[in-house]
């Protein structure tokens, strides 16, 4: 999985979630104005220190470009054509793909 983000400033691609992908600049911070301002109580079972914790950063990503993938079909469809196509030894393609407007 690409969850990175290199360097300060630098560049960064980041999973949206498992079928989707956003790459572009980024900046990391510190800041205690940033991150009570996007704090949720929720954060605090990650995070025990609260807004002090030392190990929470604010990554802003900057987009310059976005892909997804997904299959046509609910996900025990997609598994059966996938088995089925490893049994008769070909690829039944289920997949939808393309880029992203960012």
């Amino acid at each position: 999985m690409a969850n990175w983000v290199s360097g300060v400033g630098g560049w960064g691609r980041l999973i949206v979630n498992k079928n989707q992908l956003i790459s572009g600049s980024s900046l990391i911070t510190s800041s205690k104005q940033k991150i009570k301002k996007f704090w949720k109580p929720l954060f605090k079972t990650w995070f025990t220190d609260g807004i002090d914790d030392p190990r929470i950063t604010v990554i802003k990503v900057k987009p310059d470009k976005g892909y997804y993938w997904d299959t046509k079909h609910n996900m025990v469809v997609g598994l059966l054509k996938r088995a089925a196509g490893a049994v008769m030894g070909k690829t039944l393609d289920d997949s939808i793909e393309g880029k992203l407007d960012v």
